[in-house]
């Protein structure tokens, strides 16, 4: 059974590197907010299909669940089917698979482009024996949810962040660092406590 996990576990990691590594399709497709309340359409802005996909120019739509557009924008896709839109619909939500030291790891964009704010790789403070070399790039997260326009990511180095959309803001929620610490404090507590039962322990029998 060890050996299941084991071998399920090297599988997840290699299937999830390889994916990052695949060149991205550059086809239109859909994001839905979780709330099933808006979906937005991510499509080319004009018909000069003699172009490759990356040289076109690309529009991004936001629509009511009942196909009434809310807002639409111009936009650069990465070329891969990714991204999350809020549940209020305002935002579309990009965390990157590869790690850019002073590009962009986090976008948000926003119904109104003035509002559009990005984080650079090198805001997350990860050091590089954490960053996951694949075949081309370099792998800087495990994972990320969104939750009450906030988006949590947990880094390589076992960091949590927490990116406040409304206010814009990037906080560390927990540190791995201090987390070791209060581990390594707990257990010097428990052996002083300890040493002290067993003199007050050994005090008493002395006595009697």
């Amino acid at each position: 059974m060890k050996k299941f996990y084991t071998y399920l576990i090297l599988f997840l990691l290699f299937t999830s590197h390889s994916y990052a590594d695949q060149p991205g399709s550059w086809e239109p497709y859909i994001l839905e907010s979780d709330n099933k309340e808006y979906f937005a359409f991510i499509d080319y802005a004009d018909q000069d299909s003699a172009k490759y996909p990356w040289e076109r120019k690309w529009q991004l739509g936001v629509f009511h669940k009942d196909s009434t557009l809310f807002w639409i924008r111009e936009f650069n896709p990465t070329g891969y089917k990714e991204g999350n839109l809020t549940n209020d619909g305002e935002n579309i939500l990009m965390v990157s698979f590869w790690y850019y030291k002073k590009g962009w790891v986090v976008s948000v964009l926003n119904k109104e482009p003035k509002n559009d704010f990005f984080l650079t790789g090198n805001q997350f403070n990860i050091q590089d024996k954490y960053l996951i070399e694949t075949t081309s790039h370099f792998l800087w997260r495990e994972d990320y949810k969104i939750e009450d326009n906030k988006i949590l990511i947990t880094t390589n180095d076992g960091n949590k962040w927490e990116v406040n959309i409304p206010k814009k803001e990037l906080s560390l929620i927990h540190s791995q660092n201090s987390s070791a610490l209060n581990i390594i404090l707990i257990s010097v507590f428990l052996v002083f406590v300890s040493l002290c039962v067993f003199l007050y322990l050994r005090k008493r029998n002395f006595q009697s």
